[in-house]
């Protein structure tokens, strides 16, 4: 009998049980791995699991070598990605592929490869459970890129690099200057974040919010005899932008400072919150995160209700407002742009309204009765002077 017991005990241990754990990986990827000095590339952050996640915490970091700017979070999470410490939740689980943040890297004056990564990265499950999910990296090249200066051609097609010597006719001592070929800038402004100059880079790529939709240029040549054309135009529209620079020196050499400006596509909100609710002739303590209030006696078949969104680009509906009895209900839904759902909730307890309506009944009841009983009395008491008579 013993043996029996101890064999089925090892049995129920050595018995396979299934353990559902949540698998998923994060990918990093960037439009851009090589830039030059001052430079800027755009990363994506994307997740994926075969479970459903309900928070993802991770940690942005880059060399020494780069500037790390805004981590803009995606908007089917809430929280942020301040300072590169991405903190996100959601109420609605996500599985599968799923976006998480975008940041841009800028690039400082320092040459070689440098690293981009997000680590401590882990994933909650949908009973906040927690799992770690291995580092992302990317490496990024910071080079130099190479500026042709152009040969100055020798008069006459002989091999003599030297220059011309201007002729002095009269013999008098007086010899023309040559012309400047310099067509560099010596500042060049932008009224865009983490943007910096460098007299020999002509080319930088820069990234905006959706939120703007214009920039300011500035430039100033090197030599006061150099002419600048700037821009026409400085409206940005979604996506890539060029702006060109045309430096022309005083003896015609034409150099061009190119910069291209991504303006990023509008984020939806998904702020369904309502800023404030007034009733009137009823007041409650109204706080956007309490979606449930009470109120006890009312008079009226319909409150007046004065509501106003948090966002101005979120709608709202009202249901349930009319023909008020006992223990009804009106409820406020509030829809945010990218179509995130919130109600609120407010409960009648008691209503007046009929009390009032049957006590009218009652009176007008009242005076009919009054109007019978005298008309009776009238009546009898002729019956009695006839009789009389």
């Amino acid at each position: 009998m013993k043996k029996k017991i101890l064999f089925i005990t090892a049995l129920f241990f050595l018995l396979p049980f299934k353990v559902d754990a949540l698998s998923g990986s994060l990918n990093l990827s960037c439009n851009k791995t090589k830039l030059l000095p001052n430079e800027s590339a755009t990363c994506t952050i994307t997740g994926s699991s075969d479970s459903e996640v309900s928070t993802v915490s991770a940690k942005v970091k880059v060399g020494n070598n780069l500037i790390l700017g805004n981590v803009i979070t995606s908007s089917i999470w809430e929280g942020n990605g301040e300072g590169g410490s991405i903190d996100l939740y959601t109420d609605t689980n996500k599985k599968g592929s799923f976006a998480i943040a975008t940041f841009t890297i800028t690039a400082k004056n320092v040459l070689g490869n440098v690293n981009v990564s997000v680590d401590s990265i882990v994933y909650s499950d949908a009973n906040f459970l927690e799992f770690n999910i291995p580092t992302a990296t990317k490496t990024i090249n910071i080079y130099e890129k190479e500026i042709e200066v152009p040969e100055e051609k020798p008069d006459g097609g002989g091999e003599t690099t030297n220059p011309p010597k201007p002729s002095n006719p009269g013999g008098s001592g007086n010899t023309q200057p040559s012309k400047s070929n310099d067509a560099s800038l010596k500042s060049l402004t932008i009224d865009v974040d983490n943007f910096n100059f460098n007299p020999n880079v002509l080319e930088y790529s820069l990234e905006v919010n959706y939120t703007k939709k214009k920039v300011s240029i500035q430039a100033i040549a090197n030599d006061s005899k150099a002419t600048v054309t700037l821009p026409d135009n400085y409206d940005l529209k979604v996506g890539s932008n060029i702006f060109e620079i045309k430096v022309v020196a005083e003896d015609g050499t034409t150099r061009f400072y190119k910069i291209n400006i991504n303006r990023l596509e509008r984020i939806l909100s998904n702020n369904a919150y309502l800023s404030n609710i007034t009733i009137d002739n009823y007041p409650i303590e109204f706080d956007k995160v309490k979606t449930s209030y009470q109120i006890d006696k009312i008079k009226e078949k319909n409150l007046k209700l004065k509501i106003e969104t948090e966002d101005e680009n979120a709608t709202y509906e009202v249901y349930g407002n009319s023909n008020l009895n006992n223990n009804d209900v009106i409820v406020i839904k509030v829809k945010a742009e990218d179509g995130t759902i919130k109600e609120y909730t407010i409960y009648i307890n008691e209503v007046y309204h009929k009390q009032s309506y049957d006590f009218g009944v009652f009176f007008l009841i009242l005076v009919m009765l009054s109007s019978i009983s005298m008309n009776i009395v009238y009546i009898l008491a002729n019956k009695n002077k006839k009789k009389k008579i």
